[in-house]
C-alpha cells in the first residue's frame, strides 16, 4: 500500500490510457478494502503474554485507501475541467 500512490500517479501520467471505467472499477476497490478494513481486521491481537494493539495500523491502512481514491478522484475532476473533455 505504501508505494500504491505513485504506482496510480505513474499509470495517471499517460493520458492516453485515461479510461474512467477503469478508474471507477479502481476506486471501487480500495472502497471495498476500507469496509473490509474496518469489518474483519482486529483492533488488538493478544499474544503469549503482549497485546499488540493493530487500530492505529488498521486506520493508517484505510488512510492509505482513502489518498488512493483521492488521487483518482482528482484526476477525473481534472480531467473533466480541462480542454480535452471538451
Amino acid at each position: 500500500m505504501l508505494r500504491e500512490i505513485d504506482k496510480i500517479k505513474a499509470q495517471l501520467e499517460n493520458k492516453n490510457k485515461f479510461k474512467q471505467a477503469e478508474i471507477s472499477v479502481k476506486i471501487s476497490i480500495y472502497e471495498k478494502c476500507i469496509q473490509e478494513i474496518r469489518a474483519k481486521c482486529p483492533y488488538e491481537i493478544r499474544l503469549n503474554m503482549f497485546l499488540v494493539e493493530t487500530e492505529d495500523l488498521n486506520n493508517r491502512l484505510v488512510e492509505l485507501c482513502e489518498e488512493c481514491i483521492d488521487v483518482y478522484n482528482k484526476a477525473i475532476r481534472d480531467f473533466v475541467f480541462s480542454e480535452e473533455a471538451i
